[in-house]
């Protein structure tokens, strides 16, 4: 496949707080630089989420991030670790779960892609 035949629309998400702004940077320059090792990803989107303004600071940029899935805005969001996203793994299965009726996938410059497991361990991709 061509590189422009078929570009997959990326997001990229990074978490920053007060103490640590130069993280964001790290964050954008590794993120930047993994989807243009990519053939057929283009980034369209970066969403900065400051995690010290809000108590439960993610859910903002989580609901954001799904509405746009529902409306067909992006094929994959990037985030630097997916712990980034969520602390808790059943919380990001569900978000991950959520996305995917909406073809949508999720990607870790760290971990690569999340893989989603049925109950009985098929691979739903």
């Amino acid at each position: 496949m061509a590189k422009n035949e078929y570009q997959k629309r990326v997001w990229a998400l990074y978490r920053i707080s007060d103490g640590l702004k130069d993280s964001s940077l790290v964050q954008r320059k590794i993120c930047r630089q993994f989807v243009t090792e990519k053939d057929n990803w283009s980034l369209k989107k970066e969403i900065e989420q400051d995690v010290t303004k809000y108590s439960r600071p993610l859910d903002l940029a989580l609901r954001f991030i799904f509405e746009a899935a529902r409306k067909n805005e992006f094929d994959i969001i990037l985030c630097f670790a997916f712990r980034f996203l969520c602390r808790r793994k059943y919380e990001l299965a569900s978000f991950v779960h959520s996305l995917a009726d909406y073809d949508v996938v999720l990607w870790s410059v760290n971990e690569g892609r999340y893989e989603i497991f049925l109950p009985n361990n098929i691979n739903r991709f």
